[in-house]
């Protein structure tokens, strides 16, 4: 029932917008006659509010089109009509990188909330229904309209950042995770009535890696780290730094490599596993995300950012599938982690050579864009 009365909206929304559309051409079809000193336009002014009124109506009531258009605040369908206190019931024991969820209250809003956080960074995330049809995820760094029970008041409290390399890293990975991951276990909670409240963070099982060196344009030698800072790939490129090499440390056999192509419109890359070409993968245009995909043997390829409160922050997808992940920005600051602060996150070592190229990728773009005023020999064709 509540399925069907989405969907009603949605239509009564969309013949709204078609109609005011059409009424909107009437208007600047025969609302002006050139001979006419006295023109009315405020019929076309008010048509053309009502029109984009309804098309912002009828973004809201699809929250899939919603959701990709705002990064602080998801939009859930609660199909089971699910309460607050049921959803809380359901996930209060899942740890995360912010901690476990709790009930409280936020001074701008009259009903209690599930809260995740705060972190170290003041920043945390709350969960609220929505005209009783959607559940809201929301991000937010305003800790003085947190308004906790006297029990809860110790969550305010700023809690300790890790104090390892790895714990720092994994917790970095964690924090960037946090938002898609939790709108996807509620939905499958919406779904099976099953709450997956397993522990939300980066897997134990995945390896971390990270670089020794910042992103430079003169050309330079590298390496891809371990979590014990041990030297496990080797990258090498040269002016104009259109290509990279990357080779395994202890062989020097070359386990990847990276071109940029010249003259299109769209930035480009080919990608060279193992010494056979693998991808040509290239910058889609897509509204208010940083995407690249392209196909390969083994399914499609894709970059994606995700564009959160959490930092630049990046998955790497193979057939839909999540290999692994990479971070810019770390929750606290290390000092022997630079490469423009870049750390990755692999589920399985065979794709650590693609994931390091998928990262230098990554960390040349972001130089570029810092540059973006410059032209350089290496960005001619951006």
């Amino acid at each position: 029932m509540l399925h069907f009365k989405i969907q009603l909206v949605r239509a009564i929304f969309l013949i709204a917008a078609i109609g005011l559309f059409v009424l909107s051409l009437n208007y600047l079809i025969e609302g002006f006659s050139p001979g006419e000193a006295d023109v009315a336009t405020w019929p076309i002014i008010a048509s053309t509010l009502l029109f984009i009124l309804a098309l912002v109506a009828l973004q809201f009531f699809s929250p899939g089109l919603y959701n990709k258009f705002n990064d602080s605040v998801k939009l859930v369908v609660n199909t089971r009509g699910a309460s607050l206190e049921e959803i809380f019931d359901a996930f209060k024991g899942m740890e995360t990188a912010w901690g476990m969820p709790w009930f409280g209250k936020i001074s701008t809003i009259s009903k209690d909330v599930i809260i995740l956080g705060p972190n170290p960074e003041e920043e945390y995330v709350f969960i609220r229904p929505v005209l009783g049809i959607f559940i809201s995820v929301n991000f937010s760094t305003m800790t003085s309209r947190l308004r906790p029970a006297s029990e809860d008041a110790w969550r305010l409290k700023q809690p300790e950042r890790p104090k390892s390399t790895e714990g720092i890293i994994r917790y970095s990975f964690g924090s960037a995770c946090l938002l898609p991951t939790l709108i996807d276990r509620l939905q499958g909670f919406f779904s099976s009535g099953k709450a997956d409240n397993s522990a939300l963070g980066m897997d134990s099982k995945e390896e971390i890696y990270l670089f020794n060196e910042e992103f430079k344009w003169t050309g330079q030698d590298f390496h891809l780290l371990d979590a014990d800072l041990n030297p496990a790939l080797t990258v090498t490129s040269q002016l104009p730094c259109k290509t990279f090499h990357i080779y395994e440390t202890d062989s020097d056999q070359e386990r990847f490599m990276l071109t940029k192509r010249l003259f299109h419109i769209f930035t480009t890359y080919d990608l060279y596993l193992d010494g056979s070409k693998f991808c040509r993968l290239k910058r889609r245009l897509v509204l208010h995300h940083t995407y690249f995909s392209g196909k390969t043997s083994q399914g499609k390829l894709e970059l994606i950012k995700m564009n959160a409160m959490f930092g630049s922050n990046y998955q790497v997808k193979l057939a839909d599938k999540q290999i692994g992940t990479i971070a810019r920005k770390l929750n606290a600051t290390l000092g022997n982690i630079v490469f423009d602060n870049f750390v990755l996150s692999v589920s399985d070592k065979k794709w650590l050579p693609l994931m390091a190229g998928m990262s230098v990728m990554v960390a040349r773009q972001a130089q570029r864009e810092k540059v973006t005023n410059a032209v350089t020999l290496s960005d001619v064709d951006d």
